[in-house]
């Protein structure tokens, strides 16, 4: 069973509520194209209880657009590539088995233009 979440959730301050800030990971190499400049150079945020989670589906190449602990509202959440979506739900299942993680994928749609 996972431990209680201390995470502070984006934009309050430490003082406010006490807890753990956000680690900031430094860029998978497979997702550089993906994310903002800013983030290729300073890194992305992540919760710090699920930072070990997300560094694992990036170190297996798994393409992920915004996650979030749940700050012990609701379940630990992360949004990946639809090509993805099944590999992260099975390599969490597997390696994060005291927590029911939800899977939800970015669902990519070309639409012609009209002129």
């Amino acid at each position: 069973m996972s431990s209680k979440c201390i995470c502070i959730p984006g934009g309050l301050a430490l003082d406010d509520v006490g807890g753990q800030l956000p680690e900031v990971l430094p860029c998978p190499w497979h997702m550089l194209e993906l994310v903002s400049k800013h983030k290729r150079k300073h890194g992305i945020w992540v919760d710090h209880c699920i930072a070990q989670q997300i560094r694992m589906l990036w170190s297996e190449q798994v393409t992920t657009y915004a996650c979030c602990c749940g700050h012990n509202n609701r379940p630990p959440s992360v949004v990946v590539e639809e090509v993805d979506s099944v590999l992260a739900k099975r390599l969490l299942m597997e390696r994060d088995p005291g927590r029911e993680w939800q899977v939800m994928y970015w669902h990519h749609e070309l639409r012609e233009r009209k002129a």
